[in-house]
């Protein structure tokens, strides 16, 4: 039987875990993928009570919400300040590391009926563990007036013609929508959504973001038809992989043909497809085959024939 130490640690990393897959299934993206503004830096996530601003994998938690608030609190730090959790919200996993008990370690040290390797062992098990948490953002609590955070500022946005043009001129397009905090495209509605142009970090971030979802779109079943057969989508299946590296290469070749690439722009590419490593050792044909069917979602969006 396991001790409920290492239990609750591993009902941590699971539910830590199934968020980010469901963020991903929901979004058809990785949560630190947002080539846009979403937060104004100033204004970092952070527990509102200590004014600690989280950090690592909290950052990802609490930004998948999509709140504008950045001010967290836990349900007893809410009653603490006098207000409480709006009834029937649901709160998000927060995560911190729980380092071992120094008095304990000392008193293995201590313990002569043990040998140097006994002390060892038992010390590797008292490393530490992540305990879990439940906060909730200031817009899920009523009672408690918290500050209004600087509203992120948009940047100064110039078009590029030659891909504005061939935006324009796709042939049968899919519906396309600005607006919001997130990128990604709508089978069933045929619709692509993408932030504003003013929020993305440059004009080839967001041209890039933009002309990955079209690719996404040339596989609607009135066009390519890639889409159509697809059974299982599931994020990590073998198809969620390949249709993931389709339009991030066709994305790729667009950009590269239109000339307006740049060095963030290929460094996001390159994080992102490092993901899909793991897929592609275990299926070697993978990025051949993409390539295969990224090619003729290029020409699509260009309107040449395949």
């Amino acid at each position: 039987m396991k001790k409920k130490g290492n239990s609750n640690e591993n009902k941590t990393y699971e539910v830590v875990t199934d968020r980010f897959i469901k963020y991903i299934e929901e979004h058809g993206r990785l949560p630190w993928r947002k080539p846009w503004m979403v937060v104004n830096p100033d204004n970092p996530q952070m527990n509102y009570k200590s004014g600690a601003p989280y950090k690592g994998c909290n950052v990802f938690l609490t930004l998948m919400g999509g709140y504008s608030s950045p001010y967290w609190l836990t349900y007893k730090q809410a009653f603490e300040m006098g207000g409480h959790v709006k009834k029937g919200e649901h709160g998000t996993p927060i995560i911190r590391w729980q380092p071992a008990d120094k008095s304990k370690l000392k008193a293995i040290d201590e313990d002569n009926n043990l040998t140097d390797e006994e002390k060892s062992e038992r010390k590797r098990k008292m490393f530490g563990f992540y305990k879990m948490f439940t906060a909730f953002n200031a817009e899920q609590i009523e009672g408690i007036e918290f500050p209004n955070p600087e509203p992120v500022k948009p940047r100064e946005f110039s078009p590029i013609e030659e891909a504005e043009r061939v935006i324009k001129e796709m042939p049968k397009p899919p519906i396309i929508r600005k607006h919001g905090k997130t990128a990604l495209y709508i089978p069933h509605s045929d619709t692509v959504i993408v932030p504003d142009g003013e929020y993305s970090l440059s004009g080839p971030h967001y041209y890039s973001t933009l002309f990955h979802e079209l690719s996404h779109s040339t596989g609607h079943e009135n066009r390519l038809g890639r889409l159509k057969d697809r059974r299982n989508a599931a994020f990590g299946s073998s198809d969620y992989s390949k249709e993931e590296l389709v339009a991030e290469l066709s994305s790729s070749f667009i950009m590269n043909e239109l000339g307006i690439e740049n060095e963030g722009t290929m460094e996001n590419s390159a994080a992102y497809l490092a993901n899909w490593c793991s897929a592609m050792k275990a299926e070697p044909k993978m990025l051949i085959q993409a390539m295969h069917k990224a090619i003729p979602a290029t020409n699509y969006i260009f309107g040449r024939e395949a």
